[in-house]
């Protein structure tokens, strides 16, 4: 996994986080990576060599960069040579405990049609806290991709056999807060995560993007439960009418969607 932003998942919910799907969170590639842990110091550093598919394979898990056609737009940009370095320190208090850290992503954007190289870098800073069941998490991120002879003020990522825009500079904000409660049968988990996304572009095709989502995971024996209730605006695939992220879909209206999910695991 790609050491960016808080360790492990930043989100609760079946939608996860907005930045999920800008390849921030929960992303794989194809590279290498170093763990060093002391004193609740650890040090994450990695290289990427590329994205896990090329970049005309849609089916990501999380988002990578894409080449294709959207919206009228061409692109033909690539992931090359991404570097990651994340910080993080945790201190063990009564109750549970809290991790503080920051994070730095530096990489190339390749252009297959003219073989220029553009560049990309992100930067995070992230906390997580537990308390007697308690979870608050909190992360900041700041983005821009330069892309090669590119005139466009958005990036393609694809993502679960889907092509959408992003605006190409921008920040990410992420709050979440959860309880766990232990059961007789498992546990129940109910939680709220709330994502936004102000593009950092002039113009008035760019507006914020937002999702907010309530919802319970249940753990019964070998099962997994999630009920979510999605509340957002501007945002691709939760918002009808929404193609991309930090984009502005014409409509100014929030949307509602609910997901049921149940697993069996074995």
């Amino acid at each position: 996994m790609v050491p960016f932003g808080n360790p492990n998942i930043a989100s609760n919910s079946w939608w996860m986080s907005i930045g999920y799907y800008m390849g921030f969170e929960e992303d794989y590639d194809a590279g290498i990576k170093a763990i060093y842990s002391k004193n609740g110091w650890t040090t994450d550093i990695a290289y990427f060599n590329g994205a896990e598919y090329s970049a005309d394979v849609y089916k990501k898990y999380a988002g990578d960069i894409a080449t294709g056609d959207i919206n009228g737009n061409e692109y033909h940009n690539e992931e090359r040579n991404q570097f990651n370095l994340r910080q993080t320190y945790t201190v063990e208090h009564h109750g549970g405990s809290t991790t503080f850290g920051g994070s730095v992503q530096y990489g190339q954007l390749y252009n297959s049609l003219t073989n220029n190289s553009g560049d990309r870098h992100a930067f995070a800073l992230h906390m997580s806290s537990n308390y007697q069941g308690w979870n608050f998490t909190a992360q900041a991120i700041t983005y821009e991709f330069d892309a090669a002879d590119s005139k466009l003020d958005t990036i393609a990522f694809a993502q679960g056999g889907w092509l959408l825009e992003t605006a190409d500079k921008g920040q990410l904000y992420t709050v979440n807060l959860a309880k766990t409660i232990g059961t007789d049968f498992g546990s129940v988990k109910v939680y709220n995560d709330f994502n936004l996304m102000t593009p950092d572009v002039d113009g008035e095709n760019f507006k914020n993007s937002y999702q907010n989502v309530t919802g319970a995971a249940i753990v019964a024996g070998p099962t997994y439960s999630s009920i979510d209730l999605s509340f957002a605006k501007n945002m691709w695939g939760s918002s009808l009418d929404a193609s991309g992220i930090g984009l502005n879909d014409g409509r100014d209206k929030w949307d509602a969607r609910i997901n049921i999910n149940v697993g069996y695991y074995f």
